[in-house]
């Protein structure tokens, strides 16, 4: 399946091509003109994106350029629609990376014969579809009521993941093992034994050259072979081996990255098992396991709830906000509820079901927690370093700040130590070899920034922090960073950086930073060829700054400086895009989400525009619809679709990733009857909030609507009706002023 990303602000041009490519079965991704579709650019990885230009197209190509710069996404093809522009302009457009230019109105023929033969010459990815989610309508509207309590909603989940999934008994039967202080080889052999595969790769793996590389002799026993590969190396290998089996080979809708995401629930585990073996705070085997099983829900939730699924990735996109925190928001309870109670249906011991119930909590990071519960702790922190590293890949890539104390606590009172990376780096290596995950060694080249090692930080922790999330994942990425502990160093080396990095830790002083912000930074030169009127080098410019808020008490952003404020949790890969922005001195404060960390960078062309409101309209007859459409049209907010049938109505409900305010359907609609088509589109989570309008014709009695009043519609009119009961009808939804 090709999957597309639209950035289009044209309502009515983004709801023509989106009907269309569905008809030929594409995948559609649709995203505001806003810096946030970088973010879905990069969780999604579309094969091909779609851009409309305004007629002042300055600041969407600086836009493409920084999307550019990203080596992940900076090679996708590129397809930009909009006016016609003078010569100058169109090769500006070329420089800044657009595969193709396309002048309106769209030549829809022209625009298929592109993606044709953008296909053809890039290598698009094969994405198999799979059967969507399989609950009843009924359990889907269960799990999006507020009213319904948790327990009823995970037993639900609990109940339809039993009948499909089967997960191994040995994972549990080894860990049980090695809480054992006198089991052996000989006991892990008897184990492994009762899973054939297991035991068979294990020999495979015991005969390989990495461990017979010395002239080994072949052995044919599990034991022998448990002997040969080591006892703490042959039990996480089973336990990796088991877990791949039963979900290594699915295939997940696009916006998850399978190979990705066992890269990064690897890491974890490594980096967790390296830290309980230091601090010798929790058992070893259990934070490996722990490590690798940590995220399993969102797993779980893609496979068998995937529109649930791909709802709550949209919003977290959209949001820079965790994917976890998002299903507590929406939901009531997360992933996390479920797996206690499938862990310990698996046999897994009590306490390990207790702890990965806290995992992505941010009380976690605290010195206390980690008394409390340092199995659960330790996991969290060895997710954070394994984000900041670009380990992998997950549904989001939020971090938490994690204390000084935390550190002094696990024996890292230093933080995180070449030595330490270099010992995950070969485990990681050591996996890969033998579960052959992925062609290459670790470390991998995760520099997705093009020009970063261009760009001079300077950067100061007001709490003297031993690890910083956002500084790490930096200089991960190429950034030259360097450190102070002397606030002068921005006076007088400021003119050797482009921009300013700010940690808090254990408070920052607002008159410090508001000092910082006044002083002067290098202008940053940008590729001549791409872009325009840029610093000159050697240049100053006015301070760029960043500012980490640990503490959650500092007022930002700041409006009259060139200063942005985020708080933790933030997504790390909306930090790129911010300072990009920064240094193209795009508009420079970020949308921040409601827990006051980056969004998006605001709008490129839409700021000040009423907030836009989808509506679908589903009636057979054209002269209804239309009548309806010619309300609207003067509404430049509304966003409409229509359609004939009911299953085309709900087909377009559930691919549509906006919500949906209003429905107009008719009582008698083809092809499905119109309390399903409510029930079906209720079912989404999408479009739960939406206000229904039933269009009915004269001879409809009150029997033929007591179904719908059941479901909690209250808005009919009949189709016979004047314009201006119409108006009256459109303008109670909210879709039209009074009186219009």
């Amino acid at each position: 399946m090709i999957t597309i990303l639209t950035i289009i602000h044209d309502p009515k041009q983004s709801v023509v091509l989106r009907q269309i490519f569905l008809k030929l079965h594409i995948k559609i991704i649709n995203s505001q003109p806003t810096y946030g579709s970088y973010l879905k650019a990069l969780q999604y990885d579309p094969d091909i994106i779609i851009m409309e230009l305004p007629a002042d197209p300055k600041a969407h190509l600086k836009f493409l350029s920084a999307i550019r710069c990203n080596k992940a996404i900076g090679q996708k093809p590129f397809i930009l629609f909009g006016p016609s522009f003078d010569e100058t302009t169109n090769k500006v457009i070329s420089a800044s990376g657009a595969s193709k230019y396309l002048t309106l109105p769209l030549d829809l023929k022209k625009l298929f014969e592109e993606i044709r033969v953008l296909i053809h010459s890039h290598s698009i990815k094969n994405q198999p579809s799979q059967d969507k989610n399989q609950l009843t309508t009924d359990e889907r509207a269960k799990l999006f009521d507020k009213s319904v309590a948790k327990e009823p909603k995970l037993e639900i989940m609990r109940k339809h993941i039993g009948k499909l999934l089967a997960f191994p008994a040995t994972v549990a039967s080894i860990l049980q093992v090695t809480q054992n202080d006198r089991s052996g080889a000989m006991e892990l052999a008897q184990v492994l034994k009762s899973d054939p595969a297991v035991s068979a790769e294990v020999l495979r793996i015991g005969n390989s050259v990495y461990y017979s590389r010395n002239g080994g002799k072949r052995i044919l026993s599990v034991k022998d072979a448990v002997v040969r590969i080591g006892f703490t190396e042959t039990k996480n290998i089973a336990m990796s081996l088991s877990v791949f089996k039963v979900l290594g080979d699915k295939n997940y809708e696009t916006g998850f990255s399978h190979n990705e995401f066992w890269f990064h629930c690897l890491a974890t585990a490594s980096i967790a098992e390296q830290i309980a073996k230091n601090s010798q705070l929790a058992s070893p085997e259990e934070a490996f396991i722990g490590g690798l099983l940590h995220d399993l829900g969102t797993l779980l939730f893609n496979e068998y709830f995937n529109d649930l699924f791909l709802a709550l990735l949209d919003k977290t996109t959209c949001e820079g906000v965790r994917f976890l925190q998002l299903q507590n928001d929406i939901l009531g309870f997360n992933h996390n509820d479920l797996m206690a109670i499938l862990f310990q249906e698996w046999k897994f011991p009590e306490t390990f079901c207790g702890d990965l119930r806290f995992i992505g909590s941010p009380e976690a990071f605290t010195k206390d927690f980690l008394q409390k519960r340092p199995l659960s702790s330790i996991i969290n922190i060895a997710e954070v370093i394994a984000k900041c590293y670009q380990i992998g890949q997950e549904a989001d890539c939020c971090v938490n700040s994690i204390p000084n104390e935390v550190f002094e606590r696990l024996r890292m009172p230093f933080g995180i130590q070449i030595a330490f990376l270099e010992r995950i780096c070969n485990e990681m290596n050591m996996f890969n070899s033998l579960l052959k995950i992925f062609k290459g060694t670790f470390p991998l080249n995760r520099k997705l920034i093009s020009d970063a090692d261009k760009v001079n930080i300077l950067c100061h922790s007001f709490g003297r922090e031993v690890f910083s999330p956002v500084v790490e994942y930096l200089k991960s990425q190429g950034y030259n960073v360097n450190f102070t502990t002397d606030l002068k160093d921005f006076s007088t080396k400021g003119m050797q950086y482009h921009a300013f990095l700010l940690t808090d830790g254990q408070g920052a002083v607002l008159g410090d930073i508001n000092e910082i912000a006044n002083k002067s930074t290098l202008a940053f030169t940008l590729n001549k060829s791409t872009e325009t009127n840029e610093g000159i080098s050697g240049q100053s410019t006015k301070s760029k700054v960043m500012v980490f808020d640990i503490k959650n008490d500092l007022n930002g952003p700041f409006p009259e400086k060139n200063i942005v404020i985020s708080r933790y949790p933030v997504d790390l890969r909306n930090v790129d895009m911010v300072l990009a922005c920064m240094l193209r001195d795009q508009p420079k404060k970020p949308d921040l989400n409601v827990y006051g960390s980056f969004k998006s960078v605001n709008k490129l062309a839409l700021d000040g525009k009423q907030a836009e409101i989808h509506v679908l309209i589903a009636h057979a007859k054209s002269q209804v619809r239309n009548k309806i459409i010619n309300l609207l049209n003067n509404q430049k907010h509304c966003i409409i679709e229509d359609t004939d049938d009911g299953i085309k109505a709900i087909n377009l409900a559930r691919t549509k990733s906006g919500e949906i305010s209003v429905i107009v359907l008719q009582l008698n609609i083809p092809l499905a009857q119109c309390k399903d088509v409510v029930e079906q589109i209720k079912g989404l989570p999408t479009h739960k909030r939406a206000k229904y309008l039933i269009c009915m014709e004269n001879s409809t009695t009150k029997e033929q609507l007591i179904p719908l009043v059941k479901l909690g519609i209250r808005s009919f009119i009949k189709e016979e009706a004047d314009d201006k009961e119409f108006s009256l009808m459109l303008a109670k939804l909210g879709l039209i002023a009074d009186g219009q």
